[in-house]
């Protein structure tokens, strides 16, 4: 069986790691194993969006360093990204805005979508401008397109089995999947798992297709243990705990149990709990057309408008935490939204130390736009209404919220006494996401971005590679200067290519490279003479 592993980002923990274990996985069942990597070649990814130098380098120090650890690195065949354009598209490049961008297709293919994606995350803002970053959008949509087209060049003359590659949102790994889509190539994505010792695998599809997550929640709970409300229960109070499961915890900072000083149990208490927009903007799996609303602020200005009159009732905007020190559209948007000074809406924002916690249990229902405080409501007992299509489309079949289809129906839901709901789809969607994936069995897990490779660090440290290139080109200006007078030197070592030679032979081991440097290294002496 022919597998083709699509690994772009050596230095992302775990997901490069989980890459490894997946081939070695193939390589001990006697697969024949082919590796498409990035050599620098790429004018743009999502973890060095500038295509910063020492990013690059520290990628492909990791990248070799991990690949050197596996015993049967001499049976995988490497394939670089081609330099040379693999198509004569020409792309667009100029947008009025993001909307556009998103709509923008080659071939029916969803470049525009993907760039909006990777750039959204990139700037967390899911409406930045097209104009001013327009040198940004350009360099993603070329990247992405000659991914595209390498990836189907290499699927024709390869025809593997099956590929692999991370999540599938990212403007060049999108490029990567519909490629394999196009062809025919059965496609794994790969994503974190319950923990951070376990990873998950995607059947021919990605971490962001709700209809394929709900009936994985569906099949854990059906073939679950005895216990598995149990194992629910306690990943639910492990959150409220602030202990750390599948990602980092965002409550650390709040003070347990402290409410609005405004807060009074004399009225019917609201609380509204919104999630960053660019968190699941720009995702093609995510169908916008049912919403009520298109943004987040757009629902909560529209119940403070209707309810400003209404003394008996008061909302609490709660700000997701990730969202602090950020200054995006939606942020700007929130502080908008405050300064219209609405009687009854209290917001508090994201550096709070409000109890989220607290607020749930002391508010009368929690609304929700799709994220799992609103399961986490019904677990405390509360009527959980959601409004969108976003997070919620991972358990908005396991009846265990309210879902208005109408702006009348939602104010409605508002306004009338509600009983919660039953717990089950709760429990369901809590033993899910303790449990899901499949657990490491050569990574070992130290954070959830760091750890070992059969106990080796891969990831190289960074900081360290830098100050050994501060002091060999020390040692190196140092020597040279015997050679001509300062300024010379410091023109040569100026030069972008020169700087990337010298780098490169600090962290390469390769004999031939070093004797390339020793060469290069010559030709500068005999310029610095020349130039006395």
């Amino acid at each position: 069986m022919k597998i083709l592993v699509i690994s772009l980002y050596s230095f992302a923990t775990p997901h490069f790691q989980t890459e490894l274990e997946l081939i070695e996985g193939h390589l001990e069942k006697s697969d024949e194993v082919y590796v498409l990597h990035c050599d620098s070649e790429l004018k743009t990814c999502s973890y060095n969006p500038t295509k910063k130098l020492g990013n690059c380098y520290h990628c492909k120090v990791t990248f070799k360093k991990g690949f050197d650890i596996l015993d049967k690195k001499n049976q995988i065949k490497f394939i670089p990204f081609l330099k040379e354009k693999q198509h004569n598209i020409d792309i667009k490049y100029d947008f009025e805005d993001i909307d556009e961008l998103k709509k923008y297709k080659i071939n029916g293919i969803d470049f525009g979508m993907a760039a909006a994606s990777s750039i959204t995350s990139q700037l967390r803002d899911h409406r930045f401008s097209t104009k001013k970053y327009r040198e940004r959008v350009k360099v993603t949509l070329e990247t992405s397109v000659n991914v595209y087209y390498t990836l189907e060049k290499y699927i024709s003359e390869l025809k593997p089995d099956i590929a692999y590659l991370f999540n599938g949102r990212p403007a060049e790994l999108r490029a990567a999947l519909r490629a394999c889509q196009a062809k025919g190539v059965k496609i794994y994505t790969h994503e974190r798992g319950a923990t951070m010792y376990k990873y998950d695998l995607f059947e021919e599809t990605t971490p962001h297709d709700f209809e394929y997550v709900q009936n994985e929640i569906e099949r854990y709970w059906v073939n679950g243990s005895s216990d598995k409300t149990a194992i629910s229960e306690d990943w639910y109070l492990k959150r409220r705990q602030g202990i750390e499961i599948d990602w980092i915890s965002f409550i650390k900072d709040q003070k347990q149990d402290h409410l609005p000083n405004n807060f009074s149990k004399d009225k019917k208490n609201i609380g509204i709990f919104i999630s960053s927009e660019d968190e699941f903007a720009a995702i093609e799996e995510i169908d916008m057309t049912s919403e009520l609303y298109i943004e987040q602020t757009d629902a909560v200005k529209d119940i403070a408008e209707y309810f400003k009159d209404d003394n008996s009732i008061h909302f609490y905007l709660r700000v997701h935490p990730n969202l602090k020190a950020v200054d995006n559209s939606q942020v700007r948007d929130i502080k908008s939204l405050e300064n219209m000074n609405f009687p009854n809406l209290t917001v508090i924002h994201a550096e709070s130390v409000i109890d989220t916690y607290a607020l749930i249990d002391n508010c009368d229902k929690i609304i929700t736009f799709g994220s799992t405080t609103g399961l986490e409501a019904v677990i405390a007992n509360k009527p959980s209404i959601l409004v969108g299509n976003k997070w919620g489309n991972y358990y908005n079949k396991l009846d265990v919220v309210y879902m208005p289809a109408s702006r009348e129906e939602f104010f409605s839901l508002i306004k009338n006494k509600l009983e919660p709901k039953n717990r089950l789809g709760a429990h369901k969607y809590g033993y899910w996401a303790a449990t899901h994936g499949f657990d490491h069995k050569n990574y070992q897990a130290t954070s959830f971005t760091t750890g070992s490779y059969n106990n080796i660090v891969i990831d190289v440290n960074f900081s360290q590679l830098i100050i050994r290139k501060t002091l060999i080109l020390g040692n190196i200006i140092k020597l040279l200067s015997n050679f001509g007078n300062q300024k010379t030197i410091f023109k040569i070592f100026s030069d972008r290519k020169n700087q990337k030679m010298i780098f490169g032979i600090i962290i390469n081991k390769n004999e031939k490279f070093k004797t390339k440097f020793r060469n290069i290294f010559s030709l500068l002496v005999t310029s610095l003479n020349n130039s006395k």
